[in-house]
């Protein structure tokens, strides 16, 4: 909560600057920001929405990294049986945000995508602003790294295959549905995340977002309040989950092979096996035949254990 409120924070101080700037009454301002902080919806009248239409094609040659970045609109990437970088964006966007929306800058190693940078200091005054789905379509035989960022709007990647996907996101969800990830860096505020991808790896930060996680080998994961469902492979790596108030909950089959330490400061920790339940206090360690020891930590969360 306390990192949430630093963010958006800052982004309101800079947003509402620039509002001011141009006209908007600091009586009104003031209004909006009491109405924000009591948790109620605030608007602006950013104008009609305009329609956008933008389909645009990009040789990937010996890339080995995309970045994609946008403060409006939906991104949904997925692979296809093409040479080339396929990028479109459609729907409605305020007419203010339609100069220069987007900028692509191209190294030899690497492609930039960098969309409606300018309207990022507007996010948490108002989600008004665009009704956009960003496309995405990467060749099939692309197998390296991509980064995806967005605010307030959701993320879905579809049957990729890549050696690196890093996705940062504030209050929208993520959706990652098959392919192959070797490792997948993850960072969230308020948007829950869904994986179902087999994943070698993952590095995640979250703050009040649920995180479920399937067909993993690994991972290194840390919660302020958001609960933890982790499915992992029978002979995973060491892994580290840390919740503050947030509920662990690992799948794992073949509990008696793997190496756990499991420990919860106010929580409880729950042992399920062969359909029934063992609740077994604050602490609970097995030493198995796999010697790598997935670690679990709350303060006030449960952590429960099924196969």
């Amino acid at each position: 909560m306390v990192v949430t409120l630093i963010v958006a924070s800052v982004s309101i101080g800079i947003g509402a600057y620039i509002i001011y700037e141009r006209g908007y009454s600091i009586d009104n301002f003031s209004k909006d920001i009491s109405q924000l902080l009591d948790g109620e919806d605030i608007n602006i009248d950013l104008g009609p929405l305009e329609p956008l239409s933008f389909r645009e094609n990009y040789f990937i040659g010996d890339k080995t990294n995309i970045i994609l970045q946008t403060s409006l609109g939906e991104i949904d990437v997925s692979s296809y049986d093409g040479e080339e970088l396929m990028l479109s964006i459609e729907g409605q966007v305020a007419k203010k945000y339609l100069k220069d929306y987007i900028d692509v800058k191209e190294s030899n190693d690497q492609i930039t995508f960098k969309l409606f940078d300018h309207s990022r200091t507007r996010t948490f005054i108002t989600r008004e602003a665009a009704d956009l789905e960003i496309t995405l379509k990467i060749p099939k035989s692309y197998g390296e790294n991509l980064k995806l960022s967005n605010i307030s709007d959701d993320i879905s990647v579809t049957n990729i295959n890549l050696s690196n996907l890093k996705i940062e996101t504030i209050s929208g969800e993520v959706d990652i549905y098959e392919g192959e990830i070797d490792e997948l860096d993850l960072a969230t505020v308020s948007g829950d995340i869904e994986v179902q991808s087999q994943v070698g790896f993952i590095n995640g930060e979250s703050v009040s977002g649920d995180l479920s996680l399937g067909n993993i080998q690994g991972f290194k994961i840390d919660s302020v309040s958001g609960d933890l469902d982790i499915s992992l492979d029978h002979q995973p790596k060491a892994s580290q989950g840390e919740s503050i108030s947030g509920h662990i909950t690992l799948n794992i089959l073949g509990q008696d092979e793997i190496t756990y330490d499991f420990e919860t400061i106010s929580g409880n920790i729950t042992i399920e096996r062969l359909g029934s339940e063992l609740n077994v206090g604050n602490r609970a360690k097995n030493k198995g035949l796999n010697t790598n020891v997935v670690k679990t930590s709350t303060i006030s969360g449960d952590i429960t254990l099924k196969n």
